[in-house]
């Protein structure tokens, strides 16, 4: 077996770090003169123009000499995930050495790390602009200068999150997640504990998240993007710690079930990838407790799909009613039949979510109509803003009505007074499921879709922020449906 020393890269891999490590090498030099320069001017007792050059020796020297060791400890990751890749080909789960072990590390300490970095680098390029502020205002009156306060203010608020997390990192240290069997499997569970070295046990439990991601990085020209949609997602709350000796710490039990549809942990493609996400949450005095997970999940022998008709995955307890904020009503339509009404309580942290988005888009828009930008920026950039403000109009006013009688089902949904209306026969609906209506922030929001026969969909547009809520009302819509096909 080839050791990981001499296993080959890859001629893309090799050409990729060879122009990196060309681009960090001026970055480096460019930090040593600076560094001789800083001295001298220290040594002549140049106090002010020595701390100015240290400054920039800091930042260029640090941005290169650091980058380049990042570059050769992920040369070393690459060959050794490349001879586990060559050691187990068809059990991608074993190419991380953590997870062949069956052990999961929750990312509280790398984020510590990534928060002071960014926070430091951040500080030390955006504070000098106070040297220079005070002649551009004062003397030059060029009161656009003001912007500049922007940056340092930025900079607080980035040590702040780098002291949270730190804070959090001493109180509860580094979380990890044990799975009874490697593996996750889709169309099983993934089961597991996660050991917290901090013994604590929050009086609401402990939420437990876990997510299917897919993860997509965008270039344009020199600038890149990554974004996260949530595929799926299971949420388990107040789940109680086990219980165990102080010294012994915390643990958190987990067993979720996943469905047979979902998909697998994919990274081939490092810029359309699929990850699995566990989280851990609970509100205690202080800074709360997070952590958060990567986890492997994949279609393996013991995969078993869903049996016809079990398509929806609920584990609702017997007797399970929605929740008051679902605004979900069942009763007696105005021509007869049944009648569901969707008005849920007003998710508000997703409402001023979209109003910040939607008011910052809309000053985007007018900006670049008062420096006259063509007609065609303006035309995409008002589709868009447009997009946001029916979101909004959704989330603020938004209502579902289903009516369901014996040889129609008639879906209606209103936003601020106008009304859609889809009419579907109740021997034409294939299907009826939860799905992820819309995504805020780390969370998913839920709507329901009843399937045509030929492929296509009717949609209840209301969202609920409770899966199970979403659950229980396709279920529901099923049962009713099945019944009037009878």
């Amino acid at each position: 077996m080839p050791s990981a020393f001499s296993l080959p890269i890859g001629k893309s891999e090799r050409i990729g770090l060879t122009c990196v490590i060309i681009f960090l090498i001026p970055f480096c030099l460019i930090g040593i003169v600076m560094a001789v320069m800083s001295v001298n001017e220290l040594v002549d007792a140049n106090w002010e123009a020595g701390a100015f050059l240290g400054l920039f020796a800091t930042v260029f020297g640090g941005a290169g000499f650091g980058f380049l060791a990042m570059v050769f400890v992920g040369r070393t990751r690459m060959r050794k995930e490349l001879e586990l890749k060559s050691t187990y080909p068809a059990e991608p789960w074993k190419w991380r050495g953590d997870w062949s072990t069956g052990l999961s590390r929750s990312e509280t300490k790398h984020t510590m790390f990534f928060a002071w970095g960014f926070a430091v680098v951040w500080n030390l390029i955006s504070w000098p602009i106070l040297y220079f502020l005070p002649s551009e205002i004062l003397e030059k009156e060029n009161y656009l200068a003001l912007i500049g306060l922007l940056f340092p203010l930025v900079g607080i608020g980035l040590l702040v999150w780098a002291i949270r997390e730190t804070i959090e990192w001493k109180k509860f240290g580094q979380s990890i997640f044990r799975m009874n069997s490697v593996p996750g499997v889709i169309g099983g569970t993934l089961e597991g504990i996660i050991d917290v070295p901090s013994s604590f046990a929050p009086g609401q439990g402990f939420d437990l998240t876990l997510s299917c991601i897919n993860r997509v990085r965008t270039s344009s020209g020199k600038s890149s993007s990554t974004s996260e949609t949530i595929l799926w997602q299971e949420n388990r709350s107040g789940v109680n710690s086990l219980a165990r000796p102080e010294a012994m710490g915390s643990g958190i039990p987990l067993q979720i079930g996943i469905p047979f549809d979902c998909q697998q942990t994919d990274s081939t493609d490092s810029d359309n990838s699929i990850l699995w996400r566990l989280e851990a949450h609970a509100a205690v005095p202080g800074v709360d407790y997070h952590s958060r997970f990567e986890v492997p999940v994949f279609k393996t022998s013991t995969s078993k799909p869903a049996q016809p008709g079990k398509e929806i995955i609920a584990d609702l307890p017997p007797g399970y009613q929605p929740s008051a904020e679902s605004g979900i009503t069942v009763g007696i339509g105005p021509t007869g039949g049944t009648e569901i009404v969707v008005r849920p309580k007003r998710a508000v942290s997703a409402i001023l979510s979209v109003i910040m988005f939607f008011l910052v888009w809309t000053g985007i828009i007018v900006l670049i109509a008062y420096l006259g930008a063509p007609a065609f920026f303006l035309i995409v950039f008002g589709a868009f803003d447009l997009l946001f403000l029916f979101i909004l109009l959704q989330l603020s006013f938004g209502e579902s009505r289903i009516l369901i009688e014996a040889d129609v089902v008639t879906i209606t949904n209103s936003i601020a007074g106008l009304s859609f209306r889809d009419i579907l026969q109740p021997s034409d609906i294939e299907a009826v499921k939860p799905s992820i209506g819309m995504q805020s922030g780390k969370s998913a929001m839920y709507s329901v879709m009843l399937k045509r026969r030929g492929g296509k969909e009717a949609r209840i547009w209301v969202t609920l922020k409770e899966k199970r809520d979403a659950e229980w009302l396709a279920a529901e819509l099923q049962r009713q449906v099945a019944s009037r096909r009878i």
